[in-house]
Formats: structure tokens, C-alpha cells, sequence
């Protein structure tokens, strides 16, 4: 369904081997995350195992998101377990 991506608030990612290198899954979702390219607009809360929440782009993707003033995107949050 097309409509649940867009509409997810929350998203867990734990012990699931994904990559911190820079081509690896964490960059590419971090990138996806970014306001300027639309992607999840309504995650508000994302979890990650806490060596991960030190990836560049993850931390750049929460920053960007907080007081960006589009109001189709939401804060977010980076969280570790």
C-alpha cells in the first residue's frame, strides 16, 4: 500500500546488521530523511541500536527536521535501545 510509508511515525531498526559506512543503509536512510527530500514525512520517532545513533546523516537528518517549518514534515527523534 502506497499510503502506510508516508504515513509511518515510528520505525525500529534493531540488531538487523544494517551498515554506518558511507554507502551503507544507515547513510541511505539518513539521506532519505532529509526535508528537502520528502521521504517518511510523518516519522516522528526513529530507533536504532545505540552504536548507530552517533551516524552522521541520521543526526544531520533529526537536525534538519526540527524547526524546519514545513509543516508536512515532522521533528524528528533519534533514539537508541
Amino acid at each position: 500500500d502506497s499510503d502506510v510509508l508516508p504515513r509511518l511515525a515510528e520505525l525500529h531498526i534493531q540488531t538487523i546488521g544494517v551498515s554506518d559506512s558511507p554507502d551503507g543503509g544507515l547513510m541511505a536512510l539518513g539521506e532519505t530523511l532529509l526535508p528537502r527530500t520528502g521521504g517518511l514525512p510523518s516519522l516522528r520517532t526513529l530507533y536504532v541500536d545505540e552504536e548507530h545513533t552517533g551516524q552522521p546523516r541520521l543526526k544531520e537528518a533529526c537536525a534538519a527536521r526540527t524547526g524546519h517549518g514545513d509543516p508536512r514534515v515532522h521533528a524528528l527523534k533519534l533514539l537508541c535501545y
